[in-house]
């Protein structure tokens, strides 16, 4: 299995002029009806396996509907879109620290008195083996309390299903936050460069 070079496009990441995509293919990847692991956004190369596709790894999807060929404006999803395709990839792919689809990350504190943890580990187990075959990864989960707790087993995981002749997976992120997070993409400048990422103040593992 031949890994995807990711960090290759942005270390050579030049912005793209004109207009985001605004038509594509969306497709979810979920573990029940409100869990989704994973969604994939791409606009360019739909039928090729060879596709230079960005992976994401944020807090949470922000919810379940979209309208199939079309990328909506505004929003974390929206933002995605136009910096992977300003950076020159042909899709997107995001993952979650937590995969449980909700706008209000307040309503996290809920969902972990429930069964979270059960949807965390699988998700984690299917997320560290869909990164196999890519070299690096924009960090985004934002500044969230249970982040905190949480990314360190996801890291793990990721670095555990790694190939052993492949390097760690390399982080990326938009911008640090003061406590030393990635910057969640939900309110970002579409102009912004990524940038190296290595984990540090919340106890995280770099992978």
């Amino acid at each position: 299995m031949s890994i995807q070079s990711v960090r290759r496009t942005l270390e050579l990441s030049q912005l793209r002029d004109g207009t985001p995509p605004q038509r594509g293919l969306t497709a979810d990847e979920k573990l029940a009806s409100t869990i989704r692991w994973r969604r994939i956004r791409q606009w360019d190369r739909i039928d090729d396996e060879c596709a230079n596709l960005l992976p994401w790894i944020n807090l949470n999807p922000a919810g379940n509907e979209f309208q199939q060929g079309v990328f909506k404006k505004g929003g974390t999803g929206w933002n995605m879109v136009a910096l992977s395709w300003r950076w020159g990839f042909d899709g997107c792919i995001a993952y979650n620290v937590f995969p449980m689809e909700d706008r209000d990350p307040d309503a996290l504190d809920n969902w972990f008195s429930s069964s979270a943890q059960e949807f965390i580990h699988a998700a984690n187990s299917l997320i560290s083996e869909d990164l196999r075959t890519f070299d690096a990864a924009i960090a985004a989960w934002g500044t969230n309390k249970h982040a905190r707790r949480f990314v360190p087993s996801l890291l793990k995981a990721v670095q555990a299903k790694r190939f052993e002749e492949s390097p760690a997976l390399d982080l990326w992120c938009l911008k640090k936050n003061s406590d030393g997070s990635p910057k969640h993409p939900a309110r970002i400048s579409h102009s912004l460069f990524p940038e190296r990422y290595i984990p540090s103040d919340m106890g995280e593992v770099h992978v």
